[in-house]
Order: C-alpha cells, then structure tokens, then sequence
C-alpha cells in the first residue's frame, strides 16, 4: 500500500489496535510524511523506528472521514447520557425519556420496558 502522492493538507487514517483517527498530513519528504508529530514511511505507511503501539496510516476516502466524524459524535453523545445525573430530573422527564428510548432498546433486545 503505497502513499507515493501523499502531500502536506491531504486526510490520513491512523490506525492502530486500539481504534482510528482521521489526521491532517504535515511535511512530507521522499520517502516519509509527519503525521500527528510522527513519521511514516510512504513506502507501506508504517512508523518509522520503534513504536509501542502497532500503527500505521493510509489514505482517509470521503467515507472514512464521515464514518470517523459519525462515529466520534455517537461516543460523544454517549459519554454526555452517561454524565447525566438522572437524579436531578423529575419523574415525568425520566418516564419521557424512558418511553423515547424504550422501543428501540427493545430492538436491540435490550429490554427497556418498565
């Protein structure tokens, strides 16, 4: 998998075992591009020297960009319902939110029924 072509402003996937992330490509030379303060071959895009987590980069398409940004919403959504101090809310907005959110869980097989 060849990033030959890679230029500075181009969107790259770093990938890694423990997720994804779209990156901007900074300087890039003959045979390396700095990527998230670190250097990538453009040969096969893998860091050059020693690295303690598995990486690499490759080309980020229209799809991957949105796939990230949705994605990165969902967590974000997520991690605000999970900060929510649900009691401080009055039992109408819990029975509301409880019947909003009750038929889909239950697609998931979630339950959710009260």
């Amino acid at each position: 998998m060849s990033l030959e072509g890679l230029k500075e402003g181009d969107k790259v996937l770093v990938l890694s075992r423990y997720g994804s992330a779209v990156r901007t490509v900074g300087r890039v030379t003959k045979r390396h591009a700095m990527v998230a303060d670190r250097s990538f071959r453009l040969r096969d895009g893998l860091p050059t020297g020693e690295s303690f987590v598995a990486l690499r980069i490759q080309r980020a398409t229209p799809e991957d960009i949105l796939k990230h940004e949705v994605d990165a919403h969902r967590r974000a959504l997520v991690a605000t319902l999970k900060g929510t101090d649900w009691d401080k809310l009055t039992v109408e907005t819990l029975q509301a939110v409880q019947r909003m959110i009750a038929p889909r869980l239950a697609k998931a097989g979630k339950g959710g029924a009260a």
